[in-house]
């Protein structure tokens, strides 16, 4: 009898479980968006100050609660040689963030290479996507129109795929990382939801 009650709240109490994978290049600020979510969805391992963020060789994991669901996050490591290994998370991702440095206007050009060949991934195609325009702290940043402009983002929106874009500085603006990453789960759980009916 215990186990069949055990089995009843785990079915009907269970959060849904949502996976997002964190793009983008190297130095535009992925890990900070992560712990600065860490912080604001209240991890169980504290977030880590940004001062002390070291450059992402392979992969950073987090666990969090957002909006009622279950997310693990893939922070992928964004420099050129390791992003071959991208895709290799994409078939369990239900939702991805793209982080843009949009204060370095010599690697813009880059980043919207990396975001169309995410983008034209099978895997990826139904995924929701947030493109974060990262470091709006900087007197130097494109604004979030211009950066909508080179990464075509109104191209990729269509009946399968929604594509948000919205500026943030994971540093000096947390609502815009919360806001952000609040909306892409709700939308990803849009995702899961059909696949578990």
């Amino acid at each position: 009898m215990f186990s069949l009650l055990e089995a009843l709240r785990e079915t009907c109490f269970r959060k849904p479980e949502v996976n997002i994978c964190v793009l983008g290049l190297d130095g535009a600020g992925k890990t900070t968006v992560l712990e600065r979510a860490k912080g604001l969805f209240g991890s169980r391992l504290p977030a880590m100050p940004p001062d002390k963020i070291q450059p992402t060789v392979g992969m950073n994991l987090a666990k969090l609660d957002v909006s009622g669901c279950r997310v693990t996050f893939w922070d992928l490591g964004g420099a050129a040689r390791v992003r071959s290994l991208w895709p290799r998370y994409y078939a369990d991702a239900h939702g991805w963030v793209y982080v843009v440095d949009a204060a370095d206007a010599d690697r813009l050009r880059e980043a919207r290479d990396a975001f169309d060949q995410a983008c034209d991934h099978p895997d990826l195609r139904d995924a929701p996507c947030v493109v974060l325009a990262n470091k709006q702290d900087s007197g130097s940043a494109c604004g979030a129109d211009e950066l909508a402009t080179l990464l075509e983002i109104r191209l990729k929106n269509d009946a399968r795929r929604v594509v948000d874009l919205r500026p943030a500085s994971a540093l000096d603006a947390p609502a815009s990382v919360r806001d952000a990453v609040a909306w892409l789960v709700d939308a990803a759980r849009e995702r899961v939801a059909p696949a578990a009916a």
